[in-house]
C-alpha cells in the first residue's frame, strides 16, 4: 500500500516537471523572437503570461516535493 502511494506521488511529480520543462521550452523559443521582425506587444505579453505560469508552476512543485521531503523524514523506517 505504501509502496503504491509513493509511485503514485512520484507520477504526480513527473507530470509536473514535464509540464515545468514544456513551459520552459516554449519560453525560450518566445524569447528568441524578441528583436525579430515578428516582434509585437502580444508576443512580448504572451512571454508575461507564460513567465507567469512557469513560476506558478515552479512553485507549486516546490511546495509539493517540499511537503514530501518532510513526511519522509519524519516517518519511521522498518527494516
Amino acid at each position: 500500500m505504501f509502496c503504491a502511494f509513493v509511485r503514485r506521488v512520484c507520477m504526480q511529480h513527473a507530470i509536473l516537471i514535464i509540464e515545468i520543462n514544456s513551459h520552459v521550452a516554449l519560453f525560450r523559443d518566445m524569447l528568441i523572437l524578441v528583436g525579430q521582425p515578428r516582434d509585437c506587444p502580444e508576443l512580448r505579453e504572451k512571454i508575461r503570461k507564460l513567465r507567469r505560469t512557469c513560476v506558478e508552476t515552479s512553485k507549486h512543485m516546490t511546495h509539493l516535493i517540499m511537503t514530501q521531503l518532510k513526511r519522509y523524514v519524519y516517518l519511521p523506517f522498518h527494516f
